[in-house]
């Protein structure tokens, strides 16, 4: 019996230790550059069940640019339409500027496009999932205009 709890002891006492083995790798992407923290943040807006009710969810191109851009960043007020209003929290958020896609051919022909220096996001509609309407691809455009999956 002694021998028993001997081994559930020493049992015990090993994955204590393996603890810092167990733990996941650190990812590149939540590692916590401004860009990766900016993403989180429209994943948050864009992802958040009463922000969508009042944006809309079936909004596309310019009038999907009017509603974010209306939502973040207080000097934006007049691009607002029905219930949609600023709200505080995505300050970080208001120093992108919109644009449309321009090319039929694009992937994403009816994203709204946001960019802040090299930092490019697309926010696209997805009508075919009614509880996320909008998803959101993020790049560093470094070597172009355009991030590496619109190409």
């Amino acid at each position: 019996m002694l021998a028993g709890i001997m081994a559930m002891f020493e049992f015990g006492v090993s994955l204590t230790g393996q603890h810092a083995q167990m733990s996941p790798p650190r990812s590149l992407y939540t590692g916590g550059t401004s860009e990766q923290y900016l993403d989180q943040l429209w994943l948050k807006l864009i992802n958040d069940p009463q922000v969508i009710d009042l944006l809309g969810r079936n909004l596309a191109s310019q009038t999907l640019c009017d509603q974010l851009m209306c939502r973040i960043n207080e000097l934006d007020r007049s691009r607002c339409i029905g219930k949609n209003v600023y709200q505080e929290g995505f300050d970080e958020l208001s120093e992108f500027q919109d644009a449309l896609v321009n090319d039929l051919s694009h992937p994403f022909p009816s994203a709204c496009v946001l960019s802040k220096g090299d930092h490019r996001v697309l926010v696209v509609p997805n009508q075919a999932e009614p509880a996320a309407p909008y998803g959101l691809f993020s790049c560093l455009t470094i070597e172009g205009p355009l991030c590496s999956f619109e190409q």
